[in-house]
C-alpha cells in the first residue's frame, strides 16, 4: 500500500476535470486469443466491480452511483 512506502495526496476532484480512460484492441491483436481473454476479463462484473471499488466511473454509470 503507497500510505506505507512513502506518501501521498490525493487531489480534490473540483480542481481537475475527469481524467478518461480507455482501452482499444488493435487490428493486429484482433484475432489473437489473449486480447479476446483481456476485453472480456475488462468486461466482467467482477472487473466492474473492482474498478468501481477504486473510484472509477464506468460506461453507463453516472457519478454519484
Amino acid at each position: 500500500m503507497l500510505s506505507k512506502q512513502g506518501g501521498y495526496y490525493l487531489i480534490p476532484d473540483n480542481l481537475h476535470q475527469p481524467l478518461e480512460q480507455g482501452y482499444i484492441i488493435t487490428k493486429r491483436a484482433a484475432d489473437k486469443p489473449l486480447a479476446k481473454l483481456f476485453s472480456g476479463y475488462m468486461t466482467s462484473k467482477e472487473t466492474r466491480r473492482i474498478m468501481t471499488k477504486y473510484g472509477f466511473i464506468l460506461p453507463g454509470e453516472t457519478v454519484g452511483k
